[in-house]
């Protein structure tokens, strides 16, 4: 008990200050595409005042637009339930629940609908390569889909005008501003973020070039970040398979403690 008491203490806080590391990784990630997305990358250039307080100064060249100058946004729907021809056809049918379960691009759906259920509902079809977003219970969970696919009505399609703006900038961009987005959320049974207020929303935009490079040095960095991190769970793994290993040595007589 004395020998595992001592050794396990010791490996209990390796995999602490290893768990420590990933958090301080993860949160060396999220300021690096906040300074990317919000100042750029050229540290070398004259800076004026967004208008924005949440944005705060953003590069002289530099313009602030609301996201439906850049983008439509499409709503989504929901066929009837109590009609079976409506579902299990081979249209994609995207829900929250579906963006919850991916981190940047969505590959399929749980369920599908039939021609007939698009039809008879007020579903939106999103070409693929767009951004669909959870825009209820809750407000966040932004993607990229890369199916050609339709929502329901707890999310919204944001389709990319791609002259103005990199699909992946805004990707960047709206994640990096979800809070102020789920602020933007209303109503009395469940909080929802409306078409309205999505479209209205304000956004810091460099020209598309600048975005191009933006995306890239974010890529670049935020890879090199992802590799130590997936590092350190593989070193937290290890030593909590040899954790498992020298307890079971211990109780079971495979190490002689006797002169601990």
């Amino acid at each position: 008990a004395d020998f595992l008491d001592h050794n396990l203490a010791k490996i209990d806080k390796f995999v602490e200050l290893t768990e420590r590391q990933i958090e301080l990784l993860k949160e060396q990630k999220e300021v690096l595409i906040n300074d990317a997305v919000t100042k750029g990358i050229d540290k070398n250039v004259e800076y004026k005042d967004s208008g924005i307080d949440w944005i705060g100064e953003i590069p002289e060249h530099w313009e602030v637009t609301r996201l439906k100058y850049i983008s439509q946004i499409l709503n989504g729907g929901t066929p009837s339930s109590s009609v079976p021809e409506f579902w299990n056809g081979d249209i994609s049918w995207v829900t929250p629940k579906d963006l919850s379960k991916v981190t940047k691009y969505v590959y399929a759906s749980d369920r599908k609908i039939t021609k007939e259920g698009y039809k008879n509902c007020s579903t939106s079809l999103i070409p693929e390569n767009n951004i669909i977003m959870a825009t209820r219970a809750p407000i966040g969970n932004i993607r990229i889909n890369k199916i050609e696919t339709t929502i329901n009505q707890g999310c919204k399609g944001i389709l990319v005008d791609k002259n103005l703006i990199d699909l992946n900038y805004l990707y960047f961009l709206l994640n990096n501003y979800l809070k102020e987005l789920q602020l933007l959320g209303n109503g009395a049974t469940f909080v929802e973020l409306s078409t309205n207020n999505l479209s209205q929303f304000k956004i810091n935009i460099p020209p598309i070039v600048e975005q191009q490079q933006i995306v890239s040095y974010i890529d670049e960095e935020t890879n090199k970040i992802d590799r130590t991190i997936e590092l350190y769970k593989n070193q937290i793994e290890l030593i909590k398979e040899y954790r498992t290993s020298l307890i079971a040595s211990a109780v079971t007589g495979k190490i002689d403690v006797r002169d601990f």
